[in-house]
């Protein structure tokens, strides 16, 4: 049942992502790749993950094995610390899009994909899949 509803999550995801593209006017990438503007870009994203997953698997081991993931305030827990880090690298990429890109609309594309991806993992975690969890 939980397969289905995260095909379900995917395919309303990837619907989205299609129409807003459409509307945006931006070209199709490939499925599962992260477009890069220019190398820039490219080392700068790179810099951003570096410094997040390092600080968050050395706060991500105590945080497990003593349990204090489930009473922490909601802003340090697990769930909305990656959310928080999905946010900064879409909107990292929209501006990047935004001074660097060919297409002008192509930050509006990005930004409304997050904001609807991070939408949409906030109501799905929040709610405990539903009540499935």
């Amino acid at each position: 049942m939980i397969a289905l509803f995260i095909l379900g999550m995917l395919l309303a995801s990837a619907a989205f992502t299609y129409v807003i593209k459409r509307w945006a006017g931006v070209k199709k990438g490939k499925w599962f790749t992260w477009d890069y503007v220019n190398d820039r870009h490219r080392k700068l994203d790179k810099w951003i993950r570096i410094t997040f997953i390092v600080p968050y698997l050395i706060y991500l081991v105590p945080a497990i094995m003593t349990g204090w993931n489930e009473r922490a305030p909601w802003y340090l827990q697990t769930w909305a610390l990656l959310v928080a880090f999905f946010g900064v690298l879409t909107l990292f990429q929209a501006f990047m899009e935004k001074k660097y890109s060919d297409n002008p609309r192509a930050y509006l594309a990005t930004l409304g994909d997050g904001a609807f991806i991070i939408a949409l993992l906030l109501i799905v975690i929040r709610s405990g899949f539903f009540g499935y969890l």
